[in-house]
């Protein structure tokens, strides 16, 4: 079985907290599902974490000894890591010498590596993949040319070659099972209040939505006005429950979202390519004491089926058998000993 490090980029690292970002669930999934599969994992400490352990006993410091890459099979990189070069000669955002001596470590690091370098990924939309595709070679030259570049030619320079040898793919059905173990032990349970029959939330603008992202919210407003918006996404004539702000953390988004009577499954094109339905906002949802209901054709038949105009009243039947749908999806093994299970109300 291969020893594997995770390896963090400029922009992105890990701390596998699901109450410090959501997002981190499909980490979790990752590393539980390779640990389960008897592989060694570690991780390296991300610069940006200082006051955010990772939630991984095995784990190296942010300033780890160069040529460390040597006792490791794989390297897992950040999905963010193609956003790396903006970095490199920048120096508004490298305008600590402790923060550019950890980049320069991480890319000699990646770059003297000789074995597999892998990264999973929960999107594989154009907007993101072309970042992985592009010609880097002359932003790179470009980057070496600035008098405020910070950077070694070396590590600079290595930059392409390093895109190019990443293999990508998305997460598997296995491991969004852990992803949904983590709901079902931490959200399971929680109940609120219900004040609205919607609460639409999210990380774009409105106007950032897609044509057709926006009209099944108005499908849905038409017939249940008595709705609300969270995060960045503000709808005319509907209240915003965090002031236009993002909500951080699992917990507190379930609190936030917590008083919707409904909460509608929706996926994009690509989850249906896929077969990628089990996302980190599909299990959350499925944890909640919101009713959760699909009219998405494509969508699996395990999900409950509902037309907007036939919406039930959420008894406790429904949720019992919603939650169990969840239950029977989540991965029955424990936890992984590496895995360091925070309670959401632990300190």
């Amino acid at each position: 079985m291969a020893k594997i490090l995770f390896m963090p980029c400029v922009t992105g690292g890990w701390n596998l907290d699901p109450n410090y970002a959501t997002w981190y669930m499909d980490e979790i999934a990752v590393a539980c599902e390779l640990e389960a599969n008897g592989h060694d994992v570690w991780f390296a400490e991300f610069y940006e974490r200082k006051n955010q352990r990772i939630l991984w006993k095995k784990t190296l410091p942010k300033f780890f000894s160069p040529g460390i890459s040597d006792n490791f099979d794989e390297i897992y990189v950040h999905p963010k890591i193609p956003s790396l070069v903006d970095f490199m000669a920048n120096p508004v955002r490298n305008e600590e010498y402790g923060r550019i001596k950890h980049y320069e470590l991480c890319l000699k690091e990646l770059s003297r590596f000789e074995g597999p370098m892998k990264c999973i990924t929960n999107d594989d939309r154009p907007p993101y993949i072309k970042m992985w595709d592009k010609d880097w070679e002359p932003q790179v030259k470009k980057q070496l040319e600035r008098e405020t570049f910070t950077h070694s030619r070396e590590a600079t320079l290595a930059f392409p070659g390093i895109l190019k040898r990443v293999e990508r793919r998305l997460l598997t059905d296995k491991e969004q099972r852990w992803a949904a173990k983590w709901c079902v032990d931490n959200l399971l349970g929680l109940t609120f209040e219900k004040k609205y029959d919607f609460i639409f939330d999210g990380y774009n603008k409105w106007s950032d939505y897609a044509p057709e992202r926006r009209q099944s919210i108005m499908d849905v407003l038409a017939l249940h006005p008595n709705s609300a918006t969270l995060g960045r996404l503000q709808i005319k004539g509907l209240p915003n429950l965090s002031d236009g702000k993002m909500i951080r953390g699992a917990l507190k988004t379930a609190e936030a979202s917590g008083s919707a009577k409904y909460k509608l499954l929706s996926w994009e094109p690509f989850h249906s390519t896929n077969g990628f339905f089990w996302t980190t906002r599909t299990a959350t949802s499925m944890a909640s004491d919101s009713l959760v209901f699909t009219n998405f054709p494509d969508a699996p038949n395990i999900f409950p089926r509902y037309e907007l105009g036939s919406l039930p009243e959420p008894t406790l039947s429904l949720l019992q058998e919603q939650h169990q749908i969840l239950r029977e999806f989540a991965n029955p093994l424990d936890w992984p000993e590496a895995f360091i299970q925070k309670r959401p109300n632990s300190k």
